[in-house]
């Protein structure tokens, strides 16, 4: 019996401005441009590519910050202070603007941590993910947005122990994140983000 092999390459890219220029002129082939993960490197300009759908890509600048070239990918990385609140109280730089070409849907993966800031013994810490869905309709009452947090936490406080939860709505194009928790002193949500385009 022959065992069946399966190769598969991830294959970072480096060239001159002109070459990757030439990857997306009209007539160029199609499997020559960046496949969807595929990282470019311009050896003369320094910029730097992620390919994307076929005959589109994302500029990523070189200085560590992010160069949103279309709105439907960011880079986002924070820290923020979350005070205390009986109610939920959005989360002001996560709202997500979701792609404009979708007519359809968005989704957004959020990487995130909190640590408490008023305790020495760090008695609570949570980390995961928060995965946010949105289904677009012609009527933007009709729109939906869910969130699932994935995350865990250690939580040594006796019970009932405080808790913190976050909740996803979309509101005029934009999905904004909100929070709501019950500690006595204020959180760090830290968090880098990847904002997909719709499919």
């Amino acid at each position: 019996m022959t065992a069946q092999v399966v190769l598969s390459r991830i294959q970072n890219r480096r060239g001159t401005q002109a070459q990757f220029d030439a990857l997306y002129a009209p007539a160029a082939p199609i499997e020559q441009q960046l496949q969807p993960g595929e990282i470019g490197f311009c050896t003369d300009t320094n910029r730097v590519f992620i390919g994307r759908d076929v005959g589109t890509f994302t500029e990523i600048t070189t200085n560590g910050a992010a160069s949103v070239v279309d709105a439907t990918l960011e880079f986002i990385p924070m820290s923020v202070t979350l005070p205390p609140t009986a109610t939920w109280a959005p989360v002001l730089s996560m709202a997500f603007t979701l792609d404009p070409l979708s007519t359809t849907s968005g989704y957004i993966s959020v990487l995130y941590s909190v640590l408490e800031t008023g305790s020495t013994t760090t008695p609570f810490t949570k980390s995961g993910t928060l995965t946010i869905s949105s289904s677009i309709s012609p009527n933007p009452v009709a729109t939906i947005s869910t969130l699932t947090d994935s995350g865990t936490e250690i939580n040594v406080y006796p019970d009932p122990k405080p808790d913190i939860s976050f909740k996803a709505v979309y509101s005029g194009g934009t999905v904004q994140i909100s929070y709501i928790h019950n500690f006595v002193s204020p959180l760090i949500l830290r968090s880098s983000s990847i904002h997909w385009q719709g499919f």
